[in-house]
């Protein structure tokens, strides 16, 4: 058995631009970034960031900078960021349009909310790359961005920002897991290696062919990912109980495959299970929801706000929709004679921010039994 081997071209390519980015963040985010909260901007900026912290000496640096690290999606939720130096980091920045949007949301919460303290005059906003052509406007004029947090600028013509913004997505296809690091994680091994074929059919079979696999051969010869979309999540929880605004929302399971090669043919050994669940929830995330222990959430809080946080919506829609997901592909496993063995489970954006109460090793019982 082999696994397949990514074309050195493609490999010299990989390594130039991670060590761009490696300078990027050792002189510019961790330069300028002294006990300041790092806030990365979804997806890209925030998988960059994880990627590059495989890296351990980036890794301690990072952590010895930044008091904090959080998404842009918890970021309006986060009481305990109040009066705190903040630093945001895009991938990259071509006319601003992301950055504007989380600027207006930050000023719609700043009217809204009297609870949302953070000020604007301690926001600076950087990125990997900026298209040159609007580099004045963005710094200048409309002061959407930090100088000094910018890592380079390309022009248009030749499409030199494209293929810098192409480079970003080819770095990140190859990279690692080509997951989202902060979902929850489900990773095993099957007791042999299996045909890729087979694995393929037990998956098509289990959602009525809502399937999909994206062409990653070329990038990530070594990985396949299988996405099954529309998994129906209401076969295992009443989403009427939760407060969730949109009760039809986003509901998918990916899977990452290593691969191995016999001759012509594929084989599978070790796997990564990914939900992908989207709904939009009515409250907020707070500080005082901490205490998975004993139940989702603090019973008193639960009790004074009449409704639960977000984490703790998430932790029941996600445990429920896993366990009974899981124990329908185990079944399928086992009725092609398929075992696994060395299952983890982790969920690293729980495990961060509640280091005090929450027990990783509670997922996998949850999920698993």
């Amino acid at each position: 058995m082999e696994e397949p081997i990514t074309p050195k071209i493609l490999l010299k390519h990989i390594e130039e631009i991670e060590s761009g980015l490696k300078n990027y963040v050792n002189e510019k985010l961790i330069k300028y970034g002294g006990n300041k909260v790092l806030v990365t901007i979804p997806r890209k900026g925030h998988v960059l960031i994880d990627h590059i912290e495989q890296d351990p000496d980036i890794k301690q640096k990072l952590k010895d900078t930044f008091k904090n690290r959080v998404t842009a999606e918890e970021f309006f939720d986060r009481v305990d960021l109040h009066d705190e130096d903040i630093i945001i980091f895009d991938d990259a920045v071509d006319e601003g349009r992301k950055i504007t949007e989380f600027l207006q949301n930050y000023e719609k919460n700043l009217c809204k909310s009297k609870n949302f303290l953070i000020r604007r005059k301690n926001i600076k906003i950087g990125a990997f790359v900026v298209n040159e052509t609007n580099y004045s406007k963005l710094v200048n004029e409309k002061k959407l961005l930090d100088e000094n947090l910018i890592g380079s600028k390309e022009f248009e013509s030749k499409y030199r920002f494209l293929k810098k913004v192409l480079d970003i997505i080819t770095y990140l296809i190859h990279s690692g897991d080509i997951i989202d690091p902060d979902h929850l994680l489900i990773e095993g091994t099957f007791s042999e290696y299996i045909p890729y074929s087979k694995m393929w059919d037990i998956l098509k079979n289990m959602n009525n062919n809502n399937i999909y696999e994206p062409d990653l051969k070329l990038y990530h010869p070594g990985k396949k990912k299988i996405t099954i979309y529309n998994v129906p999540y209401s076969k295992w929880i009443d989403v009427a109980q939760l407060n969730i605004i949109n009760k039809d929302f986003q509901c998918k399971i990916r899977f990452v495959f290593d691969i191995f090669q016999d001759n012509q043919d594929l084989y599978v050994k070790k796997f990564t299970i990914v939900p992908v669940i989207n709904p939009k929830i009515e409250n907020k995330w707070s500080e005082e929801c901490n205490n998975f222990e004993k139940k989702f959430c603090k019973e008193d809080y639960c009790k004074e706000q009449e409704l639960r946080c977000v984490d703790c919506v998430l932790y029941e829609l996600i445990i429920n929709v896993m366990h009974g997901f899981i124990k329908e592909w185990y079944e399928n496993l086992r009725t092609n004679n398929i075992n696994t063995s060395d299952e983890k489970v982790k969920w690293n954006h729980l495990d961060n921010t509640y280091k005090k109460s929450f027990r990783p090793e509670m997922l996998k019982e949850k999920i698993f039994n």
